[in-house]
């Protein structure tokens, strides 16, 4: 085990508390799988975590406390039960003393293993055999769990997607009849969910399951004639034909200038140098043009940046003895197109010719 995480165990034990490792690490581990998520499972209250850890808690939310100890951190969650679900989403809940009753409000039985502080799971719902099998199956009755929370439907596609496992028959059957549920989800939650799917290395088996439970239409995704590629920016462009997902502002960027260049000649020796090689990629995927053909385009570009013309603004404005003004721009786009076209050299002296003949008589 984790010798951080063993000491944190170790401090809510000395404590006189019950704590296991919950969760993904928990799962992980029985597959071989190395892993940093770190959650946490104890009687303990938050105030009582917070009285043993003072400042090392970051967050207090929803009776869950973040731990930040010696730069991991760790998602430490108080038993409970739920008492009731509000909108299809939001639980009602009630601190209880047992984990054991903590593991019946998880959603799958691969999600129900836990770890004492010695390093042995423990697994009361067979999710082990589940793992083994490659079976997703839900704890209690799948109609009832995802009436209580729509979310579960995605999280099935995602565990099933990432863990290629096969959804078991009474959770299928759930899915297909509850699929309209993810209607009413938050798009952030949809789109937290369908990153995963989306850079999943089993990315075409999700792809399979969104569109055999028809969640495309309820999703607001477009699944159609899409190239499936493991990268998330090419995939939001191509299934998100009516901009609905919120996307930070990079991304957003990079978005718009790949439809842009949709619509142009990506192996253009302009095209390649204005919008570079990662966006030519990312539309040359999508467009169906071979990766080593753009890799060899964009290498034979004389130049790739502003930067590398031989000569500069200050330099310009001396040559035409011209004051700085957006002439000298549209002379520098001049510049850098006639290079790009192997019509001039990018040289100092060549380039100092070129504008002497081309702009020195018009001064």
């Amino acid at each position: 085990m984790n010798k951080i995480l063993l000491e944190v165990m170790n401090k809510i034990k000395d404590e006189g508390f019950d704590v296991y490792v919950v969760g993904g690490f928990v799962r992980d581990y029985a597959l071989n799988i190395s892993s940093l998520d770190f959650d946490l499972a104890t009687n303990a209250t938050p105030q009582d975590l917070i009285n043993m850890w003072n400042s090392n808690i970051i967050s207090n939310n929803y009776g869950s406390v973040v731990l930040k100890y010696k730069k991991e951190k760790f998602e430490i969650t108080t038993f409970r039960k739920d008492i009731k679900y509000q909108n299809n989403r939001f639980p009602v809940i009630e601190y209880t003393d047992s984990i054991d009753n903590d593991i019946l409000r998880r959603d799958f039985t691969i999600n129900t293993l836990y770890m004492d502080i010695n390093g042995k799971i423990h697994d009361k719902l067979g999710g082990l055999d589940d793992l083994k099998n490659k079976i997703l199956r839900m704890v209690g009755n799948p109609h009832e769990r995802i009436n209580e929370d729509a979310l579960r439907i995605l999280r099935a596609i995602r565990f099933a997607t990432i863990y290629d496992l096969k959804i078991d028959k009474e959770l299928y059957n759930a899915i297909k009849e509850l699929a309209f549920l993810t209607k009413n989800l938050s798009y952030d939650r949809k789109k937290n969910e369908l990153d995963k799917i989306f850079t999943s290395k089993n990315l075409k088996y999700g792809i399979e399951l969104l569109k055999e439970f028809k969640l495309d239409k309820y999703l607001e995704i477009d699944l159609t004639n899409i190239v499936i590629v493991n990268d998330l920016l090419i995939m939001w462009l191509q299934v998100d034909k009516n901009n609905v997902y919120p996307m930070k502002k990079h991304f957003k960027e990079q978005i718009k200038k790949v439809k842009e260049l949709l619509k142009k000649d990506v192996l253009n020796p302009i095209n390649l140098y204005n919008y570079g090689l990662f966006i030519s990629l990312a539309t040359g995927i999508i467009k169906g043009i071979k990766v080593s053909d753009i890799n060899g385009a964009y290498a034979k570009l004389p130049i790739v940046s502003k930067s590398d013309i031989k000569i500069d603004a200050k330099t310009i404005c001396k040559v035409l003895d011209i004051k700085p003004s957006d002439q000298v721009g549209l002379i520098f786009s001049d510049i850098t197109e006639e290079i790009l076209n192997g019509h001039l050299l990018n040289n100092r002296d060549d380039i100092t010719n070129y504008i002497l003949n081309k702009y020195k008589k018009n001064n």
